[in-house]
């Protein structure tokens, strides 16, 4: 090495040395940010996980755990029991804890479009970017109607192997013709249930993905915590992210609903670990 190192090249080989010494260079390249452990991933709860507690103290439950957005289930807020004044007294408690309602059901639709305006008036109110559906196969030309209107995305949720939507290709058979805000919330767990791959079930409805329950599953019948069971985490994150998804991303665990904090902190982690490796 010749011993006349100019000024610049002194002050650039100092701090490669020093960085190399604070760790800084073997840091991961893509590592995330304290404050988003999710990435890009619009991380929340479905509330129905803590349906044994009131709106109010659910909440508090999501602050706990340092989410900022939740799926709102017709038990915490009903559509049908509300007032503007009520949705707006909502908003304020969900705000002044930092959190943001994304997505609201499981709800119904017939061909009642007066039912069904309640619904989107009440999704509107709440600046929900999806309402996770159950509707019936004669809606679907009333519901092209008012997603045009309202621009809020009808997201049809699988609910388990016996259940009418219970497969992929049944949802994108009925949905293919019909709006493109008609498309899927992909429960994995139900998917693992009725023995599909969340991840296949997510890529044939490509551009219709609207909401995600992170559920899991190892049988028909067994739930276990997200991550620890049948569930891929990595390669569903892997395929939203090549889809560049940002709707409703809600982890569910429907399991000891009288304490379910820490089977919902094991899931968040095994989340943010998955997302980590992206």
């Amino acid at each position: 090495m010749r011993s006349n190192l100019t000024r610049r090249e002194f002050l650039t080989t100092t701090a490669c040395i020093s960085a190399t010494g604070l760790g800084i260079l073997a840091a991961p390249r893509f590592a995330l940010a304290a404050d988003k452990p999710y990435g890009k991933l619009r991380m929340g709860l479905q509330s129905y996980t803590l349906r044994n507690f009131k709106f109010d103290e659910a909440l508090k439950k999501i602050n706990e755990l340092g989410l900022h957005h939740v799926e709102l289930f017709p038990g915490h807020l009903d559509h049908n029991k509300v007032s503007k004044t009520d949705v707006a007294d909502a908003k304020k408690k969900m705000a002044d804890l930092g959190i943001v309602a994304d997505a609201y059901g499981v709800t119904g639709f017939a061909t009642d479009e007066a039912a069904a305006r309640k619904v989107f008036d009440f999704a509107k109110e709440l600046g929900l970017r999806s309402i996770s559906a159950d509707p019936k196969e004669d809606s679907f030309d009333m519901l092209d109607k008012l997603v045009e209107e309202y621009k809020i995305p009808i997201a049809i949720h699988n609910h388990g192997p016996h259940h009418h939507w219970g497969k992929p290709e049944v949802i994108l058979a009925a949905v293919k013709d019909h709006h493109k805000l008609i498309g899927l919330c992909a429960d994995t767990g139900h998917f693992l249930r009725a023995d599909v791959d969340p991840v296949a079930a997510v890529k044939m409805l490509k551009g219709r993905v609207f909401g995600l329950h992170v559920k899991d599953f190892v049988s028909e019948e067994k739930e276990v915590v997200a991550g620890d069971g049948k569930l891929d985490m990595y390669a569903l994150f892997k395929e939203l992210a090549a889809q560049n998804f940002d709707g409703a991303c809600s982890v569910e665990f429907e399991l000891d609903p009288e304490d379910p904090m820490a089977g919902i902190r094991k899931g968040l982690a095994n989340a943010s670990a998955a997302v980590a490796k992206l």
